[in-house]
């Protein structure tokens, strides 16, 4: 469904939702992921591997400190787009969606905990889409 070149990475500290998230990101052809259940996994994450296509989070609470650090994060290239998970207000999905702005952070979407199978894939699906390539063409 998705390309598999697709990376995405994954913050949250229940591992059982975020065993659920794996496979259900399984499910849409999404394979090269990193799970990360704390702050430090995510840090070593992004210094292995910068670049990923989309930071999904469980793990925000939009304070100064929370929306500096996804900033650096996005400015540094750990991540290209941005999906936040959580039970926020409409005028903190407002705020969040023009701070996003102002910084210029990817950001995506911000759906309701717990999130289905149907919102991941109606957010997976305004990612970009990888044009398939001809590596053989002159």
């Amino acid at each position: 469904m998705f390309s598999y070149l697709t990376r995405v990475l994954v913050f949250c500290s229940g591992f059982g939702r975020l065993l659920t998230l794996s496979a259900t990101l399984n499910r849409f052809g999404i394979f090269r992921m990193a799970l990360c259940s704390n702050l430090e996994e995510v840090r070593q994450a992004c210094a292995r591997n910068a670049g990923f296509d989309l930071f999904i989070t469980e793990e925000l609470i939009p304070g100064i400190d929370e929306l500096n650090r996804l900033s650096a994060m996005s400015k540094d290239g750990c991540f290209k787009r941005l999906l936040i998970v959580g039970n926020y207000s409409s005028c903190e999905k407002s705020q969040l969606f023009k701070w996003a702005l102002e910084k210029r952070v990817g950001l995506l979407d911000v759906v309701e905990k717990p999130m289905s199978a149907m919102l991941l894939l109606q957010a997976l699906e305004k990612l970009p889409k990888v044009a398939d390539c001809n590596l053989d063409a002159d």
